[in-house]
């Protein structure tokens, strides 16, 4: 009886203790931390950085027209006739900078050697400078002046004056231009400027600032 109540002891204490080559392969079962670098694995301080290969976008890749015209062109993502683009209208007055000088261009015509631009001053001068009356416009005098070359070629203003008749007083006067030039000046004041320029900080000759205005050096 002692025997098998023994036997009985033994065998169940051998189902509960676990087998040794389970807690061998529990022992070294792997797990899923991440293990530290080795001290030789990690970059020394001098040495270069590589850079990983940018990848381009689909979108920022330009693409070529097929050769088969002989032509190849960029193709722009956005459309160039859109109506909120950088350019303005094209202005003749702003690009000879007439519009400081209280002028607007209204025609031009071009030769080989000169160029001459027609202009009209943009202000209104109505009223009589010596009873204050309102005057009525009487006639219209052309007035030459010289201005500014672009491309070394003289430019020629012939700009329209008006002239007006006071109905009070009979006084008759001219549209008032002393922003454009001074009184019997042959030369407009962006074309004084550009000749004290040219003489004193590019060192030209009076000669060579009179060729390229087409007036006498003597001129003012």
């Amino acid at each position: 009886m002692e025997g098998r109540l023994l036997g009985l002891l033994r065998h169940r204490r051998s189902q509960q203790r676990p087998h040794r080559s389970h807690q061998r392969n529990h022992r070294t079962r792997k797990t899923h931390r991440q293990r530290l670098p080795q001290p030789h694995q990690l970059p020394s301080p001098n040495a270069p950085h590589r850079r990983r290969p940018r990848c381009l976008q689909p979108h920022s890749t330009p693409k070529s027209r097929s050769s088969d015209d002989g032509d190849s062109y960029t193709v722009h993502l956005k459309d160039l006739d859109m109506p909120n683009t950088t350019f303005d209208r094209p202005d003749l007055s702003a690009f000879t900078r007439l519009d400081d000088l209280g002028l607007e261009v209204t025609g031009q015509r071009m030769w080989p050697d000169h160029a001459v631009l027609a202009c009209r001053i943009t202000g209104e001068d109505r009223w009589c400078r010596r009873c204050g009356c309102q005057g009525v416009a009487r006639d219209t005098v052309i007035r030459r002046l010289a201005h500014e070359p672009y491309g070394w070629r003289p430019t020629i203003l012939h700009v329209s004056v008006r002239r007006y008749r006071c109905q009070g007083c009979s006084h008759v006067w001219r549209q008032d231009m002393s922003q454009a030039a001074d009184p019997r000046a042959k030369l407009s004041r962006a074309a004084v400027r550009w000749a004290l320029t040219g003489l004193v900080v590019h060192h030209l000759t009076v000669a060579r600032i009179a060729q390229a205005l087409a007036v006498s050096w003597k001129s003012r």
